[in-house]
C-alpha cells in the first residue's frame, strides 16, 4: 500500500469513528469509535450482576 493510500484509509477511519449513531439501550447518541467501551462496560455490569441480561448492540 502507498502512503498516500494508506493516509486517505486511515483518515477515513478515523472520520467514522468520529460519527454518532443512537444506542438503543442508554437511549444516547455516542461516537461509534465509543462503542467497543460501551458495550465493554455494560458486559461488566451484567457480570456484577447489576443487570438482568447484556443487551448487545445491533447495528441496523
Amino acid at each position: 500500500m502507498t502512503d498516500d493510500a494508506r493516509k486517505l484509509v486511515l483518515t477515513a477511519y478515523q472520520e467514522r469513528k468520529r460519527e454518532e449513531l443512537l444506542h438503543t439501550f442508554i437511549d444516547e447518541k455516542a461516537p461509534i469509535g465509543m462503542l467497543p467501551i460501551l458495550q465493554s462496560q455494560l458486559i461488566a455490569r451484567h457480570l456484577r450482576g447489576d443487570l438482568d441480561a447484556y443487551p448487545p448492540f445491533l447495528w441496523k
